[in-house]
């Protein structure tokens, strides 16, 4: 039934044959970004908001498929209930570096393309085995589906290294927030952590309350405070919530148990504000962290493609070479 709704709708859907796929998926053909619509482009009242996230339900029901941007690597898929991963240039090599990446899209929305150039720039310069997963999404979950099985996927793949400091947690937007309150909760279980937990322009506080947001909003062109906030909501299951560190990292009390942190966010974007307080956080704690500034840059600069984009890759590629 599922699957004809979505054929009459969203007629570039497809049965795939790639053989990294697996067998009678129904699944997003190439151009899978033709199907995620921009906030800043056709959300502008309530109403839309609301077309869109149940468009986001349909959407988010498909298994995404291997994107083009990944053809020359061979891939591995791996399924846990709704939460697919890919993972590629793995080597076999319980020595070899891991990058364990979580993608942006206000946790509603599936990665695009640009995220896996990025990644592959850091596969190929650190010989890195990236670990991709598609955590499940709004508005069919909420935080703790996600939490739940990225705990568990990163215990796996600790079992296949010689030290969990071979492993750069790295997220950007809302996938940096979910970094970071993953950091939280292998603090609290006292799993060991990753060497590096770098996020890119971070979504530290789901409320998105912060005063001086307001300074900012119009500096930025692709986020709106109003429809964050409604996300928010979803997200981490309504208000009481917003300062469960799972879902506003912000609020952690387990600074000090967490790998080291290194923030790169723009200074025309909403969320600088609450990485500036994170900044401040840890510098009156006097924890050792790097507080990157892309002057004049917008919200996740650092993985577009861009002289910016590809200058702070090398450079976040340069914290993760690090011993």
């Amino acid at each position: 039934m599922i699957q004809g709704f979505l054929r009459r709708f969203f007629p570039r859907l497809k049965e795939d044959k790639n053989k990294n796929a697996q067998s009678g998926d129904l699944v997003l053909e190439k151009g899978q970004d033709e199907l995620q619509v921009t906030d800043s482009d056709d959300i502008h009242t309530l109403e839309d908001l609301k077309s869109f996230i149940e468009h986001q339900r349909a959407v988010n029901s498909i298994p995404f498929s291997v994107p083009q941007a990944l053809d020359q690597w061979q891939v591995k898929i791996i399924d846990d209930g709704p939460m697919r991963t890919f993972v590629w240039n793995d080597r076999q090599d319980p020595k070899q570096k891991l990058i364990f990446y979580l993608h942006g899209g206000s946790y509603f929305k599936q990665p695009k393309d640009r995220y896996f150039n990025g990644l592959n720039e850091w596969a190929r310069e650190l010989g890195a085995k990236i670990v991709m997963p598609l955590y499940p999404k709004g508005p069919q979950y909420s935080y703790r589906a996600s939490q739940d099985r990225l705990v568990k996927l990163y215990l796996k793949l600790l079992e296949s290294l010689e030290d969990a400091k071979q492993v750069s947690l790295v997220g950007d937007s809302s996938g940096g927030g979910l970094g970071m309150g993953l950091a939280d909760r292998l603090a609290q279980k006292g799993i060991d952590q990753p060497k590096d937990i770098i996020l890119i322009s971070p979504w530290l506080d789901i409320a998105t309350a912060n005063p001086d947001i307001a300074d900012y909003q119009g500096l930025d062109p692709d986020l709106r405070q109003w429809v964050l906030q409604e996300y928010g909501k979803i997200w981490a299951e309504g208000p009481d919530n917003w300062t469960n560190p799972m879902v506003s990292p912000l609020y952690s009390q387990e600074l000090y148990r967490m790998g080291k942190l290194t923030i790169v966010v723009g200074d025309q974007e909403i969320f600088y504000p609450d990485n500036l307080l994170l900044h401040d956080k840890l510098s009156q704690l006097g924890i050792a962290h790097n507080f990157i500034v892309g002057l004049g840059l917008h919200h996740i600069f650092a993985m577009k493609e861009t002289d910016q984009g590809f200058a702070m890759r090398r450079q976040i590629a340069g914290i993760i070479e690090e011993d």
